[in-house]
């Protein structure tokens, strides 16, 4: 297992993007996705300490291929997240509230 570097950000807020835009995401930048019927969301993370940005998905109320999934307090705008978003090597942290918490 690749350790996970902690960057010290502040809380980062989150911003509510169309999926068809297409532009490069920013940090922080969030959709949701639906992959057959099923809800995903797609954040714009942290990958390193200069806060560089790489949109990673997470799979909501339903496994993914790893057989993981994460729930969601229903709130699209500030949604919360449970249990954190742990991208093993690049970052790990939570989403509350519509905030990016590095952990």
């Amino acid at each position: 297992m690749r350790p996970t570097p902690k960057y010290g950000h502040a809380p980062i807020r989150m911003v509510e993007i169309s999926e068809s835009d297409d532009r490069p995401m920013q940090l922080g930048e969030f959709y949701w996705h639906f992959e057959d019927g099923q809800r995903c969301i797609v954040i714009g993370l942290p990958m390193n300490k200069n806060l560089r940005v790489c949109p990673a998905e997470w799979t909501i109320d339903h496994k993914n291929h790893c057989g993981a999934s994460w729930e969601w307090d229903g709130n699209e705008e500030r949604p919360t997240l449970k249990p954190s978003l742990h991208w093993e090597g690049t970052w790990h942290g939570w989403v509350r509230n519509g905030m990016l918490i590095e952990a």
